[in-house]
């Protein structure tokens, strides 16, 4: 669980959002699976252009966070910079290089659930 307590999950998915955004994270969708899934409330997905930039991406998402109180409960593929995962237990978090997202399309396993899109400009959900 997320360190800071009585957080709602789409407001940590705003704060995820707007920190993609600065770091120009492209073709942003969240997913609401409450009541579907056991494992989290939402999950963001985003793409880089480049592994550096998803490198970023992330670094960016777990410091802010950190300062703001949350930690994550586990980040994976940092190093290899292709998908990230970060999990912050209600919320998880894909951060995918172009090509890996096309590969591995984990966009069509929740193609039937709720999305939320994204205003890339300005990093704001569009409810």
């Amino acid at each position: 669980m997320a360190v800071k307590k009585n957080v709602n999950p789409l407001d940590l998915v705003k704060d995820i959002v707007k920190i993609a955004s600065e770091t120009k994270a492209i073709d942003m969708n969240v997913i609401n699976v409450q009541g579907v899934s056991s494992l989290a409330d939402y999950i963001v997905i985003a793409s880089a252009r480049s592994q550096r930039q998803v490198q970023g991406i992330a670094h960016n998402i777990t410091e802010k966070l950190a300062k703001e109180g949350y930690k994550s409960f586990s980040m994976e593929g940092f190093f290899v910079g292709e998908w990230i995962l970060i999990d912050y237990n209600d919320v998880i978090v894909h951060i995918f290089l172009d090509d890996a997202r096309m590969h591995y399309d984990i966009d069509s396993l929740f193609k039937n659930y709720n999305q939320i899109k994204v205003d890339e400009k300005t990093g704001d959900l569009i409810l």
